[in-house]
């Protein structure tokens, strides 16, 4: 079989292994190929080479101290939502102490009424009077 029929057959993929290895020492022996016969030589010693397997090892964006901080931060702020969500509520405080029921806010805001509401308001010129009043 001539050369370039062979070279023809070999870019239609119509070629056997017996063939391809007739083509590939042509090549091999040919001292000023053309273009088309190096791009041939060229993908011949590719598959004729054993596969190498190559491990790649994507870089990453973010470096490790930044996902520690960031994920140390969020788990702060979890946890002081929570914290936060857990206190009771207080309504108030009596003699120092907090008040955290609402019926017990009730109780005294009715007693400090109750108490208002039996003192005597002084009027405004009683208690001018009483502010004023030079002794």
């Amino acid at each position: 079989m001539e050369y370039k029929d062979l070279m023809q057959r070999y870019w239609q993929a119509q070629t056997n292994a017996a063939e391809e290895q007739e083509l590939r020492e042509q090549l091999l022996q040919n001292t000023s190929p053309t273009a088309e016969e190096r791009a041939a030589r060229a993908m011949m010693m590719h598959a004729a080479a054993p596969q190498q397997s190559v491990r790649i090892r994507l870089h990453q964006t973010t470096s490790h101290i930044w996902q520690i901080a960031l994920t140390t931060g969020l788990c702060a702020l979890i946890i002081g939502i929570t914290i936060m969500l857990k206190q009771p509520t207080i309504y108030g405080y009596y003699n120092g102490e907090p008040i955290t029921s609402l019926a017990e806010a009730q109780y005294h805001a009715d007693k400090i009424f109750a108490n208002l509401a039996q003192t005597e308001i002084p009027t405004d010129e009683e208690l001018i009077e009483k502010l004023f009043r030079l002794e």
